[in-house]
């Protein structure tokens, strides 16, 4: 009778060997597992930026010429809105970047007549939509000129959503605003009224 108890706690100690033996692999496996699914870390900078330099290749897709007359600039800018992008990333990108653009004009209050400004100030004019798509390999940047000033007083780029190799990307990009600096240098009224169109 004394045989069988120790049969059973043989039988017992096999079992829990052969379980902890089956643990090993199935631990392993999933280790493993997780390394090959690992997705590289995605860096991508953005960056809003004015430029001039005018070798740049683009399509004003938005302004087929320049505005002239009452609440827009007197002469064009040869100012560029242009949206950086650089992959820091260790993988190759896919990005798709959807952008809004604002412009505006001066909305002006005469007194007298109109060579007598009492005040002005930027009123909406227009809104529009844009997007871009990028390749990018590791280590790699792009410029994309989305917009040229013009004879626009002032200008807002805002980025209203980014994706990466199909995933919406968390970004904190503000808006950039653009102003032409020559109204912080007016140097008397006919000044002022050249850069409000008005003559």
């Amino acid at each position: 009778m004394r045989s069988i108890p120790v049969f059973l706690c043989l039988l017992i100690m096999i079992g829990c060997t052969n379980m902890n033996n089956d643990e090993k692999p199935i631990d392993n496996e999933e280790t493993n597992s997780d390394i090959v699914n690992e997705e590289p870390i995605i860096d991508v900078r953005f960056d809003i930026y004015e430029t001039e330099l005018l070798e740049y290749e683009y399509n004003n897709e938005y302004v087929n010429g320049p505005y002239f007359g009452e609440g827009y600039v007197y002469k064009v800018d040869p100012t560029l809105l242009v949206i950086e992008m650089v992959n820091y990333s260790s993988t190759s990108v896919e990005i798709k970047i959807d952008y809004e653009i604002t412009t505006y004009r001066n909305e002006i209050e005469f007194g007298i007549d109109k060579t007598d400004i009492v005040d002005y100030r930027p009123q909406v004019d227009a809104v529009f939509e844009g997007s871009k798509r990028v390749s990018l390999e590791v280590g790699e940047g792009v410029d994309e000129v989305v917009f040229s000033v013009e004879t626009f007083p002032y200008i807002s780029v805002s980025i209203n959503e980014i994706m990466i190799n199909g995933r919406l990307y968390e970004h904190s990009i503000e808006s950039y605003d653009y102003e032409n600096d020559e109204f912080d240098l007016l140097e008397d009224n006919d000044h002022l009224l050249k850069m409000l169109g008005v003559v």
